[in-house]
Order: structure tokens, then C-alpha cells, then sequence
């Protein structure tokens, strides 16, 4: 008789049973060494998936995520009575839950109306000015809400052959601020007349401390790795009534920004504060 007969037979269920079991060990093992590896790697490539708060600068006061220390006014501008209590925007809980306010204690906003006082009459279509600062820290993959996505979903119709970034100078402001790039988003919208008009929107990003007027850099940078503390900031503004042509709309707007930007800069980190954060966690 052949030795293969000679030899007792193996029960096909436990020969398999056995095979799972090895493939599962090995895959555990696998499994388990990478962890290991990703964290060792992390720790000694100081990799930072989620990234750490960065802290209000001295003199930011905050109520209920709404910053409540912003001056009442800036240059020749100064709050106006209607639009809310003393021309300030309150947002509810479901606002701030949308805007992604809420998902961090750190995060704030500004809402507010103003009046530049020099306005010649109360038909001077520049003689009120919203602004809108966000905060937002201690978020992974944040998507910042810009003008050009959400005036489209509250229907009205950007246009992009109109929109683009423009350069906005700050006289005496620290470098970068002195000079930015600002985005200005057109739009069209329908009068009460009925008739259809353009207007703007402008908005710059403080990314940890310097100007972009990118929300893709935004995202960018909240993406890479070797980034620990990160924020953002959002400073938008437009006239409340459209302008008699977008030049005039910019050079009103470029004015409000000298005055509004060193105001919105007090509550923002540095730069420097910033790299200050890194260097102590080495």
C-alpha cells in the first residue's frame, strides 16, 4: 500500500480552520506593527492629523461665540441703529451650528452694520457698510464659506467673468498687511424696480497670521502634516446698497478696509504668535 494511503486521513474542516486561523495571525500581526510604525512615525515626524487651538491674543472678549470687544468706531465709521441692537447681528444656535461655529470653544464671529458718517445724505448708497469677521481653530478639513459658493445657494447668480482678486493697500499696516490680495465676488441681482444690477462682495483670509484670498490654500494648509497649530479668519464686507459701478464699489470698499483691518487684526493671532505656539512644543 502507498504511503499516501497508509497515512490517516485529515478532516478537510479542521485543516481549513487551521489555515484561517494562521492568515488571521499573520494579518493581525501585520496590522499591529503598522499601527506601531504609524505612531512612532508620527511622533518622530511630528505629523499632526488634528490640528491644535490656537488661542485668542489678549483683549478678545467673547460672549456666546460672538466677539463683543470690536470698537464701534473705526475711522469715520461708526455703528448704525438698524439691522439689530446698536447695528450688531446676532446669529442663533442653528446659524452657528450650520457655519460650523460650534465646533470648537475658540471659534467666534462678527456681525455688524456701519455708518460712515461723512455720507453727504441717507440716499448716499455708501453710507452703510456690513462686515463680517469668522474665527475658526482647532478644526481638520475645515471648508470656509465664501460669497461665491453661497450667493449661488440663496439664489442669486455670481459672475465669475467679473470676480477675481484685487490688490487692497493699508497704509502703516505691518507687513504682509500693508498690501493683500482682496477676492471680489460680483453678482447680479434683481432691484426693486425690477431692474438687474451688479454688486460685490470682498473677503480676505488671515491663514495663522498671513493673507490669502484662497479657499483652496485654506484647505491646503490645514492638510499638511507638519502643521500643529493652525486657524483661520474670514474679514468680508459690502456696501448694503449696490453702487453705480463696481469701481465705485471697490474704492468704497478699499476705503472701509483701511480702516477696518487694523481693527480686525487686534483679535486675530500673529504670524508670530503662531510660530511662537510651534517652537515651545519644539
Amino acid at each position: 500500500m502507498s504511503a499516501v494511503a497508509d497515512s490517516p486521513a485529515r478532516p478537510a474542516g479542521a485543516a481549513a480552520a487551521r489555515g484561517g486561523w494562521i492568515h488571521f495571525g499573520v494579518a493581525a500581526g501585520v496590522l499591529l506593527v503598522a499601527a506601531v510604525g504609524f505612531h512612532v512615525a508620527k511622533d518622530q515626524l511630528k505629523i499632526h492629523l488634528v490640528k491644535a487651538a490656537v488661542p485668542w491674543p489678549e483683549g478678545t472678549e467673547v460672549d456666546e461665540h460672538r466677539l463683543v470687544s470690536f470698537p464701534a468706531t473705526i475711522g469715520p465709521y461708526v455703528l448704525a441703529g438698524d439691522g439689530g441692537p446698536d447695528g450688531i447681528a446676532i446669529m442663533t444656535h442653528d446659524q452657528l451650528k450650520e457655519l460650523g461655529t460650534l465646533k470648537h470653544d475658540l471659534n467666534w464671529y462678527y456681525s455688524a452694520t456701519y455708518r460712515d458718517t461723512r455720507a453727504r445724505s441717507a440716499d448716499d448708497p455708501a453710507r452703510f457698510i456690513q462686515l463680517d469677521i469668522t474665527y475658526y481653530t482647532g478644526l481638520l478639513d475645515a471648508a470656509p464659506h465664501v460669497p461665491d459658493i453661497c450667493l449661488r445657494a440663496a439664489g442669486f447668480t455670481p459672475i465669475s467673468s467679473r470676480s477675481g482678486e484685487m490688490a487692497v493697500a493699508v497704509p502703516g499696516a505691518d507687513k504682509p498687511w500693508d498690501k493683500f490680495p482682496v477676492r471680489r465676488t460680483v453678482y447680479a441681482l434683481r432691484a426693486a424696480d425690477g431692474s438687474k444690477r451688479r454688486s460685490a462682495q470682498y473677503y480676505v483670509f488671515s491663514m495663522n497670521g498671513g493673507p490669502t484670498a484662497s479657499r483652496g490654500k485654506i484647505r491646503l494648509e490645514l492638510m499638511l502634516p507638519w502643521r500643529k497649530y493652525c486657524y483661520f479668519a474670514k474679514i468680508q464686507i459690502a456696501t448694503m446698497r449696490s453702487q453705480p459701478s463696481l469701481d465705485a464699489s471697490d474704492a468704497v470698499c478699499k476705503e472701509f478696509l483701511q480702516h477696518a483691518l487694523p481693527a480686525a487684526l487686534k483679535f486675530l493671532p500673529s504670524a508670530e504668535a503662531v510660530r511662537t505656539l510651534e517652537e515651545r512644543d519644539g
